[in-house]
């Protein structure tokens, strides 16, 4: 099990939303925050050790860390979020939604597992539109309480159609809505 007095944690993109989301709740409960981000952090504090890196490509960060664990037994977990905002923004986030109180439960429950290994876990709220559960939820103990169908109304109320069919731009397995399966759109 980690221990916050002995422990460190690596927060990647700290200088985003998420990051500087996380750095306030964790700042007071560890010893050691180690950052990164290819953007300046504002105000580091004390316990926070700021390393900048461009920890994009996620492919080789992942293998990165599957052979630390694999040879040194550093345990890690790498977060796949969903739609990030403080509620739903369109039809297609209605699925994909990770509330603020949802993703600070996901990090704590990650944090505090005895031993997740070298896991990657799916970010998302409990959404009724949500297509599938991953089954590494369960392994962590993460029971998210949030539901983006609660601000369906909202989303409406703001000329946004929440009703319309799903033309399948955001079905399961294809986490990138359209952007899979449109040939002409580079990746970068």
């Amino acid at each position: 099990m980690i221990d916050p007095k002995t422990d460190r944690v690596l927060i990647t993109g700290a200088a985003g939303a998420i990051g500087t989301a996380l750095r306030a709740g964790l700042r007071s409960h560890w010893r050691h925050l180690r950052l990164t981000d290819i953007r300046p952090v504002k105000d580091p504090g004390n316990n926070e050790e700021l390393v900048v890196a461009d920890v994009t490509d996620r492919p080789a960060v992942e293998t990165m860390l599957q052979h630390n664990y694999d040879r040194y037994g550093i345990r890690s977990v790498s977060l796949r979020i969903g739609t990030f905002r403080p509620e739903p923004i369109d039809q297609r986030s209605l699925a994909t939604w990770l509330s603020p109180a949802d993703v600070a439960h996901l990090v704590d429950v990650s944090l505090r597992h005895p031993d997740p290994g070298c896991m990657v876990v799916n970010g998302y709220s409990n959404n009724t539109r949500l297509k599938t559960v991953d089954p590494n939820w369960a392994t962590l103990g993460y029971q998210p309480e949030d539901n983006a169908e609660d601000h369906r109304e909202a989303l409406r109320a703001r000329g946004i159609n929440v009703d319309a069919p799903d033309r399948g731009e955001w079905e399961w397995p294809e986490h990138g809505g359209s952007f899979p399966r449109t040939p002409d759109r580079p990746v970068r």
